[in-house]
């Protein structure tokens, strides 16, 4: 699975999500047994600008801060690990593995295409819709 630290099972009721990069459409699953998964479906259809956060996240900051009042326990993230940073509010995808933070809330995963896509994409658009 993609989550570990405080070992995020496997995603047992999930929704798939249509990411739209150049026309190129891409499936991503989000976890609705999340918190942040739910509060996440609840605002689509979106679309984002994703930046890069050093070499291992690629970043977009939604429109309005998702209502996070408690997040599940702490994370370790693998590569196409899709997460919400709570302190600023921002999606985060993660390019390689990460270690373990209380500070991101667990939203679901990307195929290895979606997040090579992802990669590559620069400051295109990139939206977000329930399939």
């Amino acid at each position: 699975m993609i989550f570990a630290c405080g070992t995020w099972g496997s995603i047992a009721m999930a929704q798939d999500v249509i990411m739209t990069i150049n026309d190129t459409k891409y499936v991503v699953t989000v976890d609705e047994n999340t918190a942040a998964g739910k509060l996440f479906l609840e605002v689509l259809p979106l679309s984002l600008n994703f930046e890069n956060f050093g070499s291992n996240e690629r970043i977009a900051y939604l429109p309005h801060k998702l209502d996070m009042n408690s997040y599940e326990e702490p994370i370790s993230v693998k590569r196409g690990g899709m997460t919400y940073y709570v302190p600023w509010g921002n999606l985060a995808v993660f390019r390689k593995s990460f270690s373990c933070s209380a500070d991101l809330a667990p939203l679901g995963a990307m195929s290895e295409e979606a997040i090579s896509a992802l990669e590559k994409s620069g400051s295109a658009d990139v939206s977000f819709k329930l399939k």
